[in-house]
């Protein structure tokens, strides 16, 4: 996502794969229920950290419902995959996605 107050580049972002990214960086930045009006909008990560019997497959098909239910990819591919980290006081998730068209590959890997 731009930060507009320290980006000296243009504010609209004009490749397919950046808008779709940035859909994406909102949508995790974003819990459900937080948008007034939109009560299905976001995600609810937090219940797979206290799960101890989640599997990584799980999360990625949650991960991979909640983009294509609300997001428009533009034609792109969806790649994910999921590593958790058992810790001592807290596990982490961490979710890499991918977005794949036209040769034109990026990934971004999501810290929960």
């Amino acid at each position: 996502m731009i930060d507009f107050n320290s980006s000296s580049s243009s504010p609209l972002l004009e490749f397919e794969g950046d808008l779709v990214l940035q859909q994406i960086d909102m949508l995790f930045d974003t819990r459900k229920g937080d948008v007034l009006g939109e009560y299905n909008y976001g995600t609810d990560f937090e219940r797979f950290l206290w799960n101890l019997q989640i599997s990584n497959n799980a999360i990625s098909r949650y991960v991979e419902n909640v983009i294509r239910s609300t997001i428009d990819l533009l034609g792109f591919n969806l790649d994910i995959n999921t590593t958790i980290l058992y810790g001592t006081s807290d596990d982490i998730i961490l979710i890499q996605v991918g977005i794949r068209k036209y040769g034109y590959t990026q990934e971004r890997t999501y810290r929960i």
